[in-house]
């Protein structure tokens, strides 16, 4: 009797494991805080006979239950955590474990090993470009300057994981853009070349161990070097930024845990003593600018700092010269939708930065449009759009080129909707 309880017991048990994942989903019973990153949850698919009886729906429906079950976070966190711990592997895309624990994203080790160089004559058409660029908004009395943001990758290759020990190489965007721009007269903040001066002599992490930016004090510290720049060149004064003080502490804030945060372990790693400003503006005498910038995800630092709207009078940033903000934490808002004519025109000074694994796309298409503005031969933003859907259409279309492009979202942690645009915008600057 006792040993046919003991059976009933387990069973219930064992019938409670299996339809708990059932309840938890349905009822939220345990509160599971939702997965970091890039992690695109599949919608319940609508029925369809014809969805039906070509397995659409059935597959679609598959990847709804997997990704909705009760204690999902937990499990994926915990698988996570297991290959961390015992493996030193990350399970987030695109990330590595270095020594100590250093973590890097591998496009940023490949730039640093100069996997994405396609040639040095190409690379100064490019530098051309910008210098023509450059004259032509120094005519009607604007100022570009190029921003090159260190790179993880340059600042500490001592900590790559063994397999990505290669020798260091001349033959990288950085290295090239850093001697181009000089040589051939345009202004340029190498923010890359003074961290790296400043590394063994610097009090505070300017590269944090888990973050894939500039830490949150040297970010500060760059946009006073580049504000100051931006003095020098226009002529214009800006209000000063001033630090009145710098807090020291043992866990970290902002972006400088964003790849831990995207690695959705169980357990936190033990943090570095990060430094923390604290800022004030001085507005005295200072002149109302304007600023556009053309970059990615290395300006957000500066943009929640609040340099374009503390700084300066009105800013646009164009991420990837595809998304406008601040008008996208609304809704998107596609640069090809605007009058691009009207914003670079109001604009005192243009930005235009790309990181380390960033500047084989430097700009983004953006110098030959200003140009093509400037020149006065740009083409109405309705008729460029028409093109861009155009194109979009046939990649839709394509189911090899859809799949490549979907790829390439998921790596760059950006919608398929914008990878779109980013590819057609490519296709129609080199077809």
């Amino acid at each position: 009797m006792k040993n046919q309880k003991t059976k009933i017991l387990l069973f219930t048990g064992f019938v409670f494991v299996l339809i708990l994942p059932l309840i938890q989903a349905k009822v939220d019973v345990f509160h599971e805080e939702p997965l970091h990153g890039g992690v695109i949850i599949a919608q319940k698919p609508e029925y369809s006979t014809s969805g039906w009886f070509s397995g659409e729906y059935q597959s679609n429906m598959e990847k709804f239950i997997n990704d909705n079950i009760g204690f999902r976070p937990f499990l994926v966190r915990l698988h996570n955590q297991i290959q961390f711990s015992l493996f030193k592997q990350a399970s987030a895309k695109g990330v590595v474990v270095g020594k100590d624990n250093y973590l890097f994203e591998q496009a940023y080790i490949d730039a640093y090993h100069g996997q994405y160089f396609n040639g040095r004559a190409d690379l100064v058409k490019k530098v051309e470009a910008l210098k023509k660029l450059q004259t032509e908004l120094e005519n009607v009395g604007k100022t570009l300057i190029v921003v090159l943001p260190p790179g993880k990758a340059s600042y500490c290759p001592e900590y790559f994981p063994e397999e990505s020990n290669e020798e260091a190489t001349d033959s990288t965007f950085y290295k090239e853009y850093s001697k181009l721009l000089p040589t051939y007269g345009v202004n340029c903040f190498d923010a890359n070349d003074w961290f790296l001066q400043m590394k063994d002599t610097t009090q505070h992490i300017l590269y944090p161990q888990y973050g894939i930016h500039w830490s949150e004090y040297g970010a500060a510290i760059a946009a006073d070097s580049l504000i100051k720049q931006v003095e020098k060149l226009s002529g214009r004064n800006l209000p000063d930024m001033i630090i009145t003080d710098v807090r020291k502490q043992n866990y970290s804030q902002g972006t400088d845990n964003d790849i831990e945060w995207g690695m959705n372990l169980l357990k936190g790693l033990p943090s570095q003593t990060l430094s923390y400003p604290t800022t004030e503006w001085d507005y005295t005498e200072s002149d109302k600018t304007n600023m556009l910038v053309i970059g990615d995800s290395f300006y957000w630092n500066w943009y929640y700092l609040g340099l374009g709207e503390k700084c300066f009078n009105k800013t646009s940033f164009w991420y990837y010269n595809n998304e406008v903000y601040p008008e996208s934490k609304q809704s998107s808002v596609k640069v090809n939708s605007i009058n691009r004519q009207s914003v670079l025109n109001n604009s005192d000074v243009v930005l235009l930065m790309a990181s380390e694994s960033n500047m084989v796309n430097m700009a983004w298409g953006f110098v030959d449009d200003a140009l093509d503005i400037l020149q006065g031969h740009i083409e109405g933003p309705e008729a460029y759009n028409q093109k861009i859907q155009e194109v979009i259409r046939r990649i839709k279309s394509d189911e090899n080129w859809l799949k490549n492009v979907t790829e390439k979202a998921n790596e760059q942690n950006i919608s398929v909707d914008s990878m779109l645009v980013l590819d057609a915008q490519w296709v129609l600057e080199n077809e």
